[in-house]
């Protein structure tokens, strides 16, 4: 499985990139995750090619990061 973590370099989102990180590979023993450095408050996460979770793509008021095991459950869910 491979997963793409965009996370924005101005707002310096990589501690919760990490922390995601950190998680899924704890989680998941086949997985190769990428971090890549985004802009303008973008926090993305990929899963082969799949969106899993995009945070721009919210509405201001519930933009927020993903919650501890969220995307565990969502990969989980595939």
């Amino acid at each position: 499985m491979n997963v793409k973590i965009y996370y924005c370099g101005e707002w310096d989102y990589l501690p919760q990139a990490s922390r995601l990180e950190g998680e899924l590979k704890n989680s998941f023993k086949a997985v190769q995750v990428e971090l890549i450095v985004s802009s303008g408050g973008d926090f993305k996460v990929i899963v082969d090619d799949k969106i899993v979770y995009d945070k721009l793509s919210m509405p201001k008021y519930e933009a927020r990061f993903p919650n501890e095991s969220e995307i565990s459950s969502k990969i989980r869910k595939f």
